[in-house]
């Protein structure tokens, strides 16, 4: 990707992007957390340049009553931080999303997955309090609405 590309697409992302962590859980009690970058819109073609470009993947949701079907591009853990260190520099809007992110995942390189799994480790308290702040913070940047 050349310096414009990468201006342009962070652009898109402070625009009509969304960066966000988000918590899954399962029946066993168990918590993992992942990044997650995304862009919806009603341009298609904004959305495929960004899967050709950076790959991930894409969503359609059909149109409803006079709505125009959306489309819906994203990307995940791995694919997700590495394009936000592409884009980093180039970001104005979105940038302390990216620094909230990228701080999360450089504590994961350090101690693996966050389930109690065959050859895997359980997070200590510390590590899911700091998890838990970054998922606030994060949840803070990302709400829509008025603020009281």
């Amino acid at each position: 990707m050349n310096k414009e590309e990468l201006a342009y697409t962070a652009g898109i992302i402070d625009g009509e992007g969304c960066i966000r962590l988000a918590k899954r859980g399962n029946t066993n009690g168990l918590v993992s957390y992942y990044i997650g970058v995304e862009v919806g819109m009603t341009n298609k073609d904004i959305i495929y340049w960004l899967k050709d470009k950076y790959g991930g993947s894409i969503t359609i949701r059909n149109s409803h009553g006079n709505r125009k079907t959306r489309y819906d591009w994203s990307l995940r853990t791995k694919m997700a931080v590495d394009f936000l260190k592409m884009i980093y520099p180039y970001l104005r809007v979105k940038k302390y999303n990216a620094d909230i992110a990228l701080r999360f995942q450089s504590r994961r390189r350090h101690r693996g997955n966050c389930n109690n799994i065959k050859g895997r480790r359980i997070m200590t308290s510390e590590e899911l309090a700091n998890d838990e702040f970054d998922l606030n913070e994060m949840r803070k940047l990302n709400f829509r609405g008025i603020t009281p």
